[in-house]
């Protein structure tokens, strides 16, 4: 147990770190990184139940997700009438983590591991729309706003769209894993 809860605080840590690839901090490089061993957490399924490989994708999002929603319980404290809500963003954060988690026992479902290269930016993308349209049609915090700054692709999203430069932003992170296999 000792192993997992290492897993677990890794993921956490990873998904926090991943927030400062989001503007306004754009730090890209730290994503080849985290990506990597993200990839590397997730798609490693031996001896790994159904329910753990849910846990992983969402503790990562919660990771994620609560350091770049901090802020919105911010609205809720200015007026007294309105503080008793300042929980309901954390209500939001551990919703939109469920959407990770998915996509992290999703993937458990492809054995090939040769797959998982291209499954991985898919199926996160797929599950970014679904967030995306699904009951809240939350479109916030899209894997396309980490190349946001950058004028070439800017330039290019009239072709791709904004889940398109999630796709791109997502393969361009996961380029160390087929050079390091």
């Amino acid at each position: 147990t000792k192993k997992i809860v290492k897993v677990y605080i890794q993921l956490f840590c990873l998904g926090a770190l991943t927030s400062l690839l989001f503007p306004p901090f754009f730090l890209l490089p730290l994503g080849f990184i985290i990506f990597p061993i993200f990839f590397y957490i997730i798609t490693n399924f031996k001896n790994k139940s159904l329910i753990k490989s849910f846990t992983e994708g969402y503790i990562y999002a919660l990771g994620m997700n609560l350091c770049l929603f901090f802020w919105l319980k911010n609205p809720f404290l200015i007026e007294e009438s309105t503080k008793k809500y300042f929980l309901l963003p954390y209500v939001i954060v551990f919703y939109l983590s469920i959407y990770f988690g998915l996509f992290s026992l999703t993937l458990r479902f492809f054995i090939n591991k040769k797959l998982h290269i291209i499954v991985f930016p898919l199926l996160l993308v797929v599950f970014e729309i679904i967030r995306s349209k699904l009951f809240l049609s939350f479109p916030w915090n899209l894997f396309g706003y980490i190349l946001s700054d950058k004028t070439f692709f800017l330039e290019n999203l009239k072709y791709i769209g904004t889940y398109g430069l999630s796709y791109l932003s997502i393969v361009l992170l996961l380029f160390p894993v087929p050079i390091y296999n």
